[in-house]
């Protein structure tokens, strides 16, 4: 989790100093926020306030 919270962050650097390997990184990222979240969002206990 806290990867993915540095890649965000570095991304978000990367716009503002056109960098261009950023739209690579951002799939990249993408792909592992996506892939964290369905790893960690298995409980069976729905979420209902």
């Amino acid at each position: 989790m806290l990867l993915m919270f540095v890649l965000w962050g570095v991304i978000f650097l990367g716009i503002f100093r056109h960098w261009r390997w950023i739209p690579i990184l951002v799939l990249v990222n993408l792909a592992y926020t996506l892939f964290v979240l369905t790893t960690h969002m298995t409980d069976p206990i729905p979420l209902n306030f």
